[in-house]
């Protein structure tokens, strides 16, 4: 099991994401023929990071066991965005980076509400295309629970989680 701390000392360290072109070219947002548009799964990873926009950075320690990628450098196989926004909401972004381990991971935290969603597909070479514009799209995620002051998330391998908590 994985393990998350997330400091409640808040600071102005910013983390951003940056996209070049948004239609029609790989890795765009959206895909559009004539008067056809389709979202992409790009378009979705954007979509549930935007929670954090405008909020309050929360510092997280995750310890995840790492790899070396293409280009040699060390990349750990979970990594996690929080913060806090105005209405007091934490929202927390979990990535599982391995493409065949589901990923147990342990938030220190009391029962609250929270709700959630994931993006997920069965093989990580899965897209939208016209014909099939729904394959790769978020859906709700309830594949956690709280217990004994801890949160517990079942990570499935390739996949986002975005977890509101109020």
């Amino acid at each position: 099991a994985l393990s998350l701390n997330i400091f409640h000392k808040y600071t102005e360290r910013l983390k951003m994401a940056n996209i070049a072109q948004i239609a029609n070219v790989l890795q765009s947002m959206v895909l559009t023929r004539g008067d056809r548009m389709v979202l992409t799964p790009t378009y979705h990873v954007f979509r549930m990071y935007n929670v954090h926009q405008d909020a309050i950075y929360l510092p997280t320690e995750c310890n995840s066991e790492k790899f070396t990628d293409g280009n040699g450098r060390e990349c750990p196989y979970i990594d996690v965005t929080a913060s806090k926004d105005a209405s007091g909401r934490i929202h927390l972004t979990l990535v599982n980076t391995c493409l065949d381990e589901n990923a147990e991971v342990s938030v220190p935290l009391e029962s609250r509400n929270i709700t959630g969603e994931i993006l997920t597909a069965d093989k990580i070479q899965d897209h939208n295309t016209f014909d099939s514009p729904d394959r790769v799209r978020p859906v709700e995620f309830k594949d956690f629970r709280t217990k004994g002051g801890k949160l517990m998330i079942s990570m499935p391998s390739k996949s986002i989680v975005s977890l509101t908590i109020f």
